[in-house]
């Protein structure tokens, strides 16, 4: 099987581990690896620790994008791609309707080529004109977003669905919002729950190791990821304020609000007991993990977005670390169990959950902690995340060969 994969940030350094897991698969014969030729580098990891070659059935391709936005493919671009390749299927990473799948799929067309299109949709927010947040927010900046929102719901998604029906066969979603996001115009392609793959190695290596959080001088809350103001980073900061001073924050990231936060770590005073550390690799991100009493994600929805995966509570997780958010997306889904999720923004019980489960965890023995996490993780390993693909491509295109 032949497999053309797109993704916008494929050539970041931390994406490798998406790279080998496609290429490990035994039923991928060739596989063709496509992403812009200019990239931008993330605000959580700054790379992976795996120098190890690729396989030789693993091909490179870099294509030109909009100069507009250097995310999207052009379809002339996905068109010589395809010529060239002639995939038996095509992955994109990338949303539903998003111009990436579109114009891939219209390429595939044009190619006469019968390769199945398939997409990973995060998105968990159905398209409306955004009428709502133009009277609360009127301003000529906001009237531009409602006029750009707009069009984008009645050009880019009502009225191109039958373009996406005809050509794009189906895909994988992280969880039911997101099915049914993908729904919402009537369009019912094939779309299977799967959440992100993520490569758990590193992380479960640290799940066996002996504990020492009871020896441990101050309770530790982490928290990784960018430094946005969706993420609620400046309610855990007050959250900070009403725990006693056993308690300590690591922040670990970076963005925007970088010296917003260190001004409000002054401000409530907490400078002895809040940490920043920059971007890590992968490898490093485990061990932090590891050290964590408790991992937090206090995201927070707004006008067009809300938490669509968060895959550091995964990676936490896999390394046996407890984890907590706030309710907003995917986050209790992630999470599984409601009593370990606070309302957006509710700093009082951000707090009390926050002590409820370090508490708990301290109660119990590592290994009644650790199992239960490093097994829901699972949910989001790579293996299963092609798998996944593979065997949707297979059942879209008739093929019912076994795979392993």
């Amino acid at each position: 099987m032949k497999i053309l994969l797109y993704w916008h940030d494929i050539y970041l350094p931390y994406s490798d581990y998406l790279i080998r897991g496609f290429a490990a698969n035994p039923g991928i014969t060739q596989l063709c690896v496509v992403g812009p030729d200019e990239y931008e580098a993330d605000a959580i990891y700054s790379g992976s620790e795996n120098h190890q070659s690729f396989s030789e059935k693993v091909f490179f391709k870099k294509i030109k994008t909009y100069s507009f936005r250097k995310k999207w493919g052009p379809i002339s671009e996905f068109k010589k791609c395809i010529q060239e390749f002639k995939p038996d299927c095509i992955i994109v990473l990338d949303e539903a309707f998003s111009v990436n799948v579109l114009n891939a799929a219209i390429a595939n067309h044009w190619a006469n080529n019968q390769a199945t299109v398939l997409f990973y949709g995060f998105e968990n927010i159905k398209q409306t004109p955004p009428f709502r947040f133009l009277v609360e927010n009127f301003s000529l900046k906001n009237t531009w977003v409602f006029i750009r929102k707009t069009i984008r719901y009645w050009i880019a998604d009502a009225l191109l669905q039958p373009v996406r029906s005809r050509l794009v066969s189906g895909g994988l979603a992280c969880y039911q919002e997101s099915v049914d996001v993908v729904h919402q115009f009537g369009w019912n392609p094939k779309v299977q729950i799967q959440w992100w793959g993520l490569d758990l190695k590193p992380f479960l290596r640290l799940s066996s190791e002996p504990s020492a959080q009871h020896q441990k001088p101050f309770k530790t809350i982490g928290y990784v990821g960018r430094f946005i103001e969706e993420k609620g980073i400046l309610d855990l900061l007050a959250s900070m304020s009403l725990l006693g001073q056993e308690y300590r924050l690591v922040l670990v990231g970076g963005g925007p609000l970088d010296e917003q936060l260190k001004q409000k770590t002054r401000q409530l005073g907490l400078q002895d007991r809040v940490q920043f550390i920059p971007p890590k690799s992968r490898d490093e991100l485990a061990g932090l993990y590891a050290s964590f009493d408790l991992l937090i994600l206090p995201s927070r929805t707004d006008y067009f977005w809300k938490e669509q995966y968060g895959r550091v509570l995964v990676e936490a997780m896999a390394c046996g670390t407890p984890v907590v958010g706030s309710q907003s997306g995917a986050i209790p889904v992630v999470i599984g169990d409601p009593a370990r999720c606070f309302p957006e923004g509710n700093v009082a019980q951000m707090a009390k959950i926050i002590q409820d489960a370090i508490t708990s965890s301290e109660l119990g023995s590592p290994r009644s902690v650790r199992n239960p996490l490093v097994e829901r993780s699972q949910l989001g390993d790579i293996d299963h995340f092609v798998k996944s693909f593979i065997e949707l491509h297979l059942e879209l295109s008739g093929n019912k060969r076994a795979t392993n």
